[in-house]
Order: structure tokens, then C-alpha cells, then sequence
């Protein structure tokens, strides 16, 4: 009968032993703390500010002063250009591809080279705080 409860007690370490090593038993690592997307987005003041910057050397001469339009573009700040109707990634595109006159009788709007994915992110941040002061969303 002793062989037989050593044998048990053997198995029982060796099946403790076994979970301790896969992780199914012992110490848990603690979870890694949830990141929200916010959290590496850059602050509203400082994106609209590297928007801004960004819109003036690259947008302005055509779109206006906060992008009010000119004698050589239309103006953002309008409905046309609101979310519902002109998405964040029809403006990349416009900057990527050039855009095609559709709106208004300026012509088409040539591609503009030299900004990255997230420069043309934080111009249309800055546009749409533009078109939320003027109350179009």
C-alpha cells in the first residue's frame, strides 16, 4: 500500500511540475495595460498647431487663410469638404494623386509632393478644427 501512495504522491508532483512549466500553474505574468489610440496620438493643441504650420508652407496658397479659399482654390471650410462628404482619406488622396475639378472652376489640383502619411494627417486635423469653429459638423 506505501508503494502505492508514493507512486500517487510521484505523479501528482510530476503533473504539478509539468503545469508549473507551461504556464498553466505558479506565477502569472500581470496582464500588459490596455493603450488606447489616443494615447500615441499627438495633443489637439499641438497637432492643430503642427497642422497648421504644415497647412501654411503647403495648402495656403491655394486653399486660403484657414482655408477659406482664394482666386486659386476653393475653400475647405465648407460643406462640400464636411466628413459626411469628403473623408480624411479623400484629402490623402488629393495630396497623393491630385485631385480632379469637380466642385468648382479652378481646375484640377495637381499632386503635392513632400508630405508624409502623418503630415497630411495633421493638416486635416487642422482643417477639420477649422470647419468645427465655423460650425459645419
Amino acid at each position: 500500500m506505501q508503494k502505492g501512495v508514493v507512486a500517487a504522491a510521484a505523479l501528482a508532483a510530476g503533473f504539478g511540475t509539468l503545469l508549473y512549466v507551461t504556464g498553466s500553474l505558479g506565477p502569472k505574468a500581470p496582464p500588459a495595460p490596455a493603450r488606447s489610440p489616443a494615447a500615441s496620438a499627438p495633443a489637439p493643441a499641438v497637432s492643430m498647431a503642427a497642422g497648421k504650420a504644415l497647412y501654411a508652407v503647403s495648402c495656403l496658397e491655394c486653399h486660403g487663410e484657414k482655408g477659406a479659399g482664394n482666386d486659386k482654390g476653393p475653400p475647405l471650410v465648407h460643406l462640400y469638404y464636411a466628413p459626411g462628404h469628403h473623408s480624411d482619406q479623400a484629402f490623402t488622396l488629393a495630396v497623393r494623386r491630385g485631385a480632379r475639378q469637380h466642385h468648382w472652376r479652378f481646375g484640377d489640383m495637381e499632386p503635392i509632393p513632400g508630405l508624409s502619411d502623418a503630415e497630411i494627417a495633421l493638416i486635416a486635423r487642422y482643417v477639420r478644427g477649422l470647419q468645427r469653429q465655423a460650425g459645419i459638423f
